[in-house]
């Protein structure tokens, strides 16, 4: 791990002339925030993560404490993109139609199934729908498509972007 330090970050350009090229930008904000998530990721603890992980550990055992001794999991994801389609439905909406693949290659020693790989060669779908405002174009939502769904009896397209249900708060995580 390297000295805490902060992340470098420079923001990509942006340009929204056209819905194929807002799409793009759109893409070049999402692997910026990847590469700046990575490189906060392998940065060094702070002195305050650092007590609070040994005060968890003083009190975990077993699973519970292999869990909170395993190294972070720091990988830099990449992706290949690639526009299939772009219709101009209306004066003021677009929709960009993507073929979207996970192209990260495994760690050393990693074991990957093979449907996961074929899945990956293919990639998957994705809809972006646009609206045109005074200055150009916006993405307005994201959709991506989920074989699970279609086999589900249910809808396909999974909104990408959707907030949280307000009942989010009942939930329990980690205790």
């Amino acid at each position: 791990m390297q000295a805490a330090t902060k992340p470098t970050f420079t923001a990509p350009s942006v340009d929204i002339s056209t819905p194929d090229k807002a799409v793009k930008s759109w893409w070049a904000v999402v692997d910026s925030k990847i590469n700046f998530k990575y490189q906060e990721c392998t940065q060094a603890a702070s002195a305050e993560q650092t007590a609070l992980l040994q005060a968890q550990l003083r009190l975990a055992t077993g699973a519970v404490k292999s869990y909170l001794q395993h190294d972070k999991e720091c990988t830099l994801f990449a992706y290949d993109r690639r526009i299939d389609r772009v219709d101009i439905e209306t004066e003021s909406r677009a929709l960009v139609v993507a073929t979207i693949k996970n192209s990260t290659r495994p760690k050393a020693g990693q074991s990957i199934s093979k449907n996961t790989v074929e899945a990956a060669s293919v990639g998957v779908e994705y809809r972006y729908v646009l609206s045109r405002e005074d200055d150009g174009w916006r993405v307005d939502d994201i959709y991506q498509y989920d074989d699970v769904l279609k086999l589900m009896g249910r809808d396909p397209w999974k909104q990408e972007y959707q907030r949280a249900s307000p009942e989010l708060y009942l939930l329990i995580f980690n205790q």
